[in-house]
């Protein structure tokens, strides 16, 4: 049967050739803009390891393992970094694969084949923040790639995931030859190589939870705003003609679709307006809308403190008022035109209406999913600015926003995959 290779890659010295080759998922289009192939939670990455010696080649073991590793920078004169191994799964070989005696035969070709299954979740020691089971929870979950743009491509093109240079999440297929050298009396690394590959976790019908919302002070989040509407024109001065209400509701979770290359992720965001007139001017119709802006802003929160207490991470900022430990991308959204409001008027006088405002998330980049972790968090806001007829300054609504992948029904883990264990068999 022939095998589809979509990855490859090979360390070669004078005597040894050593490759990894990853079969692609069955249901995924590549891209060769983007050779990387995506995983999913519940997938599994099979492939390959081939070795081909010019001579004999002794050799005492061979190691294979799916491995996944987040590191972070804060950047200074001293710079402060840190790396933690979050995911290793090992590949058992039996010794009835391997060459007996264990020497690669000169110009003969080896292969080993692996099979690792994407876990849903991470075992418990792979985070010490156990004080807050919620917290717990949410960092037990696999992070998705980030970081690295040889591996953002999504829908056939590399694109910008918003991650700061200073924080990476990595997975890798990882080959290892070792053998034992008498000049240090050890084991020592004859060839290894590490073959990156996309990680995209995907959760159920529940997404993560709000841990950001529980740090109110550094959200900045708003979901209601109420302004004092004057006649004629937005000066204080002017005649007060009622006061309006605007709410947002909660966006909700914005779904990645299942493959690539991806359909549009769009959502009908809806906010409530309720204008009540002044007692002393009660017959003055509702204001206009003038204007309507919105953005997306993408904020990644790192340390390089794996032990830190305060969870989830407060932003931080320098001597100078520069972010010392987060970056915010904002992204405008695209307003086809400023909506007409159509106001209905009830019992009390009030007025009320609401605005429907598609938001559809920009092409050109790649929104990873929400996530936790012991070291790099990503969360999402979507914000709102209205310009009003007689308000004396924009209204500004702010809530949080989550993005997550869609769980394919029909690659569920197994219970062994979620511990991180892989069958024997």
């Amino acid at each position: 049967m022939d095998i589809v290779i979509s990855q490859r890659t090979s360390i070669r010295s004078q005597s040894l050739t050593l490759d990894v080759n990853i079969n692609p998922p069955a249901t995924q289009i590549q891209s060769s803009a983007s050779p990387f192939a995506s995983f999913l939670t519940g997938e599994k990455i099979e492939g390959t390891v081939s070795i081909i010696s010019q001579r004999d080649f002794g050799f005492d073991r061979l190691h294979i393992s799916f491995v996944g590793e987040e590191s972070t920078t804060i950047p200074s004169s001293n710079p402060d970094k840190a790396k933690h191994q979050f995911l290793e799964l090992i590949q058992p070989i039996h010794d009835s694969a391997l060459p007996s005696p264990k020497v690669f035969i000169a110009k003969r070709q080896y292969e080993f084949p692996f099979s690792f299954e994407v876990p849903d979740y991470l075992p418990s020691s792979s985070c010490r923040h156990s004080s807050d089971p919620l917290l717990k929870a949410a960092h037990l979950h696999l992070p998705p790639s980030c970081g690295d743009a040889s591996i953002a491509g999504f829908g056939g093109k590399l694109r910008d995931d918003f991650a700061p240079a200073a924080c990476k999440v990595v997975y890798s297929i990882y080959a290892k030859l070792e053998r034992f050298s008498k000049t240090f009396e050890t084991q020592e690394t004859i060839a290894d190589k590490r073959l990156k590959v996309r990680i995209k976790p995907a959760v159920g019908d529940v997404p993560l939870p709000d841990l950001q919302s529980m740090n109110n002070s550094s959200s900045g989040y708003s979901l209601h705003h109420e302004l004092t509407i004057h006649g004629g024109n937005s000066k204080s001065k002017s005649p007060v003609t009622g006061r309006l209400a605007m709410t947002l509701e909660h966006p909700g979770c914005f779904y990645h679709p299942l493959r690539d290359p991806i359909r549009l992720i769009s959502k009908a965001i809806r906010i409530f307006l309720v204008y009540t007139p002044s007692a002393s001017d009660p017959i003055t119709p509702p204001p206009e809308l003038k204007s309507l802006k919105a953005q997306i802003t993408a904020t990644t929160i790192y340390t390089t403190k794996l032990d830190n207490a305060i969870h989830p991470l407060p932003k931080k900022r320098d001597f100078f008022n520069r972010p010392a430990n987060f970056r915010d991308a904002e992204l405008p959204l695209s307003i086809p035109s400023t909506p007409r409001l159509g106001w209905t008027q009830d019992q009390t006088g009030s007025y009320t209406t609401t605005l429907l405002v598609p938001v559809t998330l920009p092409k050109d980049k790649s929104f990873i999913p929400t996530f936790y972790s012991c070291l790099i968090s990503r969360v999402y806001s979507l914000c709102f600015q209205l310009s009003v007829q007689g308000a004396s300054e924009p209204f500004r609504l702010k809530a949080p926003m989550q993005i997550a992948a869609e769980r394919d029904p029909a690659a569920l883990p197994s219970y062994n995959a979620t511990l991180g264990i892989i069958d024997m068999e």
